[in-house]
């Protein structure tokens, strides 16, 4: 496995110059999302699939509204994407006065619950990879695995494949695969952005040290770390990293995300909820 937290590798540019009259908070969220305003339905599904997973869980409007004013997003957006992500099948609500709570549907549990082992393992699933080769004179083979498809009948897989017809051979870390396979695999944009984000998440780590951060504070954080590398990470094969491209830098960002997340631990949402009404009684 490569590892590339290396700063002679990716060297930090301008990240950890603030902007201009930034309070303290706004410049850890301009870091870590890149100035770049997410997708609120998209981050939503981040929020619940991170920080209430549980059958059980529940989070108040207030404080959905609460994280969403902390990252930089409207009220009137936080509603309509919690629409749309009902009306999708991904949550459910109850009311409770006059307030709303909001938890997973078992549609969404289970999405979540899919996605969560490729965002939160410290390496790839795949321990191995192996060149398949299909009978181009056949159909395309069906495969339900989470490899990468070269052309029509050659297929990079992470364990081999039974059935006639089918040629694999393993392919061991010390392989040298072609450039135009390794861009099969990942393509050049999804390992620059994989770059970047390791310069994100490095700002971040330097400059988080420095921050006395409360509950929804560090649930915000926390909540851009693993969407961050969620759209990186669900974009990519499930395959040992040496059959990436050299400035893939995939492990750096697992390793990364890794040290944030035990720096920004989940929440328990009763001190979460707790800690924004105190916020909004006092502000």
């Amino acid at each position: 496995m490569r590892a590339f937290d290396d700063e002679r590798l990716f060297p930090l540019r301008t990240l950890t110059t603030p902007p201009t009259a930034a309070p303290p908070f706004d410049h850890l969220v301009h870091i870590i999302s890149g100035a770049q305003t997410p997708r609120v339905w998209s981050l939503l599904v981040t929020v619940f699939g991170d920080l209430a997973q549980q059958e059980t869980a529940r989070i108040s409007g207030q404080a959905l509204n609460h994280l969403a004013r902390l990252i930089g997003l409207k009220p009137e957006a936080v509603r309509v994407a919690l629409h749309r992500l009902r009306k999708d099948g991904w949550i459910d609500s109850q009311r409770s006065g006059r307030t709303s709570a909001y938890h997973l549907t078992p549609f969404g549990r289970a999405r979540s619950a899919e996605a969560s082992p490729l965002i939160y393992a410290k390496s790839p699933q795949a321990q191995e990879a192996w060149l398949v080769l299909t009978d181009p004179a056949l159909p395309a083979m069906e495969y339900d695995g989470t490899g990468a498809w070269l052309t029509a009948n050659t297929l990079i897989a992470p364990a081999e494949p039974t059935g006639e017809g089918v040629y694999a051979s393993l392919i061991g870390p010390e392989a040298t695969l072609p450039g135009w396979m390794t861009a099969r695999i990942c393509a050049p944009e999804l390992a620059r952005q994989s770059r970047d984000l390791v310069e994100r998440l490095r700002a971040l780590r330097e400059q988080l040290e420095q921050h006395s951060l409360s509950p929804p504070q560090i649930a915000a954080l926390r909540v851009l770390v693993v969407h961050s590398w969620r759209r990186v990470a669900l974009k990519a094969p499930d395959l040992p990293g040496h059959v990436f491209p050299k400035d893939w830098a995939g492990q750096a960002c697992r390793d990364l995300v890794a040290d944030l997340l035990a720096q920004l631990p989940a929440q328990r949402l009763n001190i979460l909820e707790q800690s924004v009404s105190e916020t909004r009684r006092t502000g």
